[in-house]
């Protein structure tokens, strides 16, 4: 490696984290954002699909109710409030985030 490049110089640690692999992997997860980016608004669609879950209104005996053909994903619900309120290190942090956020 050429000695007087920044970066390339026995013992810096940018030498060591920069193998060939580690670019190799580097170019192909901004490859991956670039196609995720693509179609963004399709994936959150579908992963708000899948919190809120898909129903119809119903009448059952003179009463509406909520007929799911999907039922909501508890797993998609807590992906999303994870990316937005961030993911806590405890759940009381999160209950704290939540309460302070419906004052």
């Amino acid at each position: 490696m050429p000695k007087g490049i920044k970066g390339f110089q026995k013992g810096n640690k940018v030498a060591k984290n920069r193998g060939p692999k580690r670019i190799e992997k580097e170019i192909a997860k901004e490859e991956y954002i670039k196609a995720a980016l693509k179609i963004w608004q399709p994936l959150f669609s579908a992963q708000k699909d899948l919190a809120l879950g898909h129903y119809q209104i119903v009448k059952v005996d003179k009463k509406k109710i909520k007929g799911y053909w999907v039922k909501p994903d508890k797993d998609a619900i807590e992906n999303i409030l994870s990316r937005v309120i961030g993911k806590p290190k405890e759940e009381m942090e999160l209950i704290k985030k939540l309460l302070i956020l419906d004052e």
